[in-house]
């Protein structure tokens, strides 16, 4: 009588068996997903801080250079003034549709070295958001509306580190901050391609948008217009946002007119004293980082400001005399 080889099976996992693995590494994938985006995020905004570290350091060259802080009004673009204090010379003069992509402008946290923006602004005087009313409603907001900031200083230009010494001091003074930016945009340049206040200014082109030279042809410095719309001639909204609110970076269904006829129904600019707007729109600051958004002081230093800071606690960070001193500022 033959006995027959015993043959060994290898026995598989059953379908029970398979699905309690799958179960347990995606409880595991949802537990360490957190703490990867977390790490991501700490390093981005470290990041971040140092390229406005960088550009702070840039800002105190050219003074040192110059006397004065670089932008000397709202209408000219800072970025190309700075370009030779962050080793880069070779593009203070290169055209608009020539321009690269330099990573100390732009917020990792919300994009990669892939075109020539620029992620970080000044703001406009607060006046330009206040009416004569808010003024009068308040001591505070009145000493606001009379102030200006150090890259909109109308006629007090050129400011110097001395003049904000010795008004509301380097340490209580902003100087740059995220741009807000919809995150629907993030990969997009020259979007919105105008201002919506103002339809020959740009407002998110990138570092190289600027006033032309003296005899310079505007579209070298500029980028082409909307169709219909004027030309674009002026950086002053794409270097400066309105000093009033920050809120983080969020999709919004405002929408404006590219044209001539400027905003369609995007909130008033003189309405953001009164109202402590809480929706973001492209004339705002903001940024891409939880909770608060790091920003450039006049003393060099990088500090992070909550969102949803009220209207006069902004302002009067931004304006560099108003001499208010507000209790529990950041």
């Amino acid at each position: 009588m033959r006995c027959s080889p015993r043959r060994n099976r290898a026995r598989g996992f059953t379908l029970i068996e398979l699905l309690v693995v799958i179960a347990i590494i995606a409880v595991l994938i949802g537990l360490l997903l957190p703490a990867v985006q977390k790490v991501r995020e700490s390093a981005a905004r470290t990041q971040c801080s140092n390229n406005l570290h960088q550009f702070g350091l840039a800002f105190q060259s050219f003074h040192d250079a110059n006397g004065y802080y670089a932008g000397v009004s709202g209408s000219t673009s800072v970025y190309r003034l700075l370009l030779p204090y962050i080793e880069q010379d070779t593009s203070v003069s290169v055209p608009y549709a020539n321009a690269t992509p330099i990573k100390t402008f732009i917020c990792p946290s919300r994009r990669g070295a892939t075109m020539a923006w620029c992620d970080y602004a000044s703001g406009f005087t607060p006046k330009q958001q206040m009416t004569a009313a808010d003024a009068a409603s308040d001591p505070d907001l009145a000493a606001i509306y009379q102030a200006v900031t150090i890259l909109d200083p109308s006629t007090l230009a050129p400011v110097t580190i001395s003049k904000v010494t010795a008004a509301d001091g380097t340490s209580n003074t902003l100087l740059l901050a995220h741009k807000f930016v919809q995150p629907q945009n993030y990969g997009k340049i020259n979007w919105p391609p105008i201002a919506p206040y103002d339809s020959h200014s740009t407002i998110d082109a990138g570092w190289a948008a600027t006033e032309p030279p003296s005899g310079g042809v505007v579209t070298d410095w500029q980028p082409l217009p909307a169709s219909g719309a004027h030309q674009t001639t002026r950086s002053n909204h794409e270097t400066h946002r309105c000093s009033g609110v920050m809120v983080r970076d969020s999709d919004h269904n405002f929408v404006f007119t590219n044209l001539a006829t400027g905003a369609n129904n995007y909130p008033s600019r003189t309405t953001l004293a009164s109202t402590n707007q809480t929706v973001g729109q492209e004339e705002v600051h903001g940024g891409p980082h939880p909770q608060a958004s790091p920003c450039l002081f006049a003393d060099g230093s990088v500090r992070s400001l909550p969102y949803g800071l009220p209207f006069k606690t902004l302002a009067a960070l931004w304006a560099w005399n108003d001499r208010v001193v507000l209790a529990n500022t950041p």
